[in-house]
């Protein structure tokens, strides 16, 4: 933006990759926590600035109940299911588009979950 401030989005796992701002003296700082490449992303378990889910937390022994049906989840974290199982949406390669204005940028971030995928 006009003040400097630049944002870097990953459509792997839709992960904010960076936030750079300045500071009341005009100093620009990394103000996110994250992986210097996609590599150590994959290689940390960590969800630095990634969409969580399908699911954000944990499922009890991978159980639960869908329209009065129970629903069998992967158990990725122990005996639960962790931030939507072994493939999350953390890990999906996101479709991207952009829009701008004269005053404003979007970028807008799409994946489609199959049904069933994960449990």
């Amino acid at each position: 933006n006009n003040h400097g401030m630049k944002v870097i989005i990953l459509d792997r796992g839709a992960m904010i990759h960076s936030i750079r701002v300045p500071d009341r003296q005009g100093r620009m700082g990394e103000v996110t926590l994250g992986c210097n490449s996609v590599e150590a992303y994959e290689k940390s378990g960590a969800y630095f600035g990634a969409i969580t889910g399908r699911y954000a937390n944990r499922i009890a022994r991978g159980q639960m109940t869908v329209a009065g049906e129970p629903v069998e989840l992967v158990c990725n974290n122990g005996g639960n299911h962790l931030h939507g199982g072994n493939s999350g949406f953390d890990d999906k390669v996101w479709k991207t588009g952009f829009s701008y204005s004269e005053d404003c940028c979007t970028l807008t971030l799409t994946y489609t979950s199959q049904n069933g995928e994960e449990g």
